[in-house]
């Protein structure tokens, strides 16, 4: 799950993505992949969840097991 903030900030991108291609400030195939992107930065803003986000997760714990000033599960 996203955080608010996550949100939030994917709500952003969104509407700079569509106002980017709306008005065509952008056009040909970069607009195109704009609208694409906008889509999907939308749909995981409202949906409060991103494959992407969920695919990385293992890969953060990983790392922060090995940063030294990251709390361990074994220390109390």
């Amino acid at each position: 799950m996203l955080s608010q903030k996550q949100v939030n900030i994917r709500y952003l991108i969104c509407l700079t993505l569509f106002l980017l291609s709306g008005c065509q400030i952008i056009v040909g195939w970069t607009a195109t992949m704009c609208g694409v992107l906008g889509t999907m930065a939308l749909a995981s803003a409202l949906l409060h969840y991103s494959p992407i986000h969920e695919a990385l997760r293992p890969w953060y714990k990983k790392l922060s097991l090995h940063r030294p000033d990251a709390p361990s599960a074994g220390r109390a």
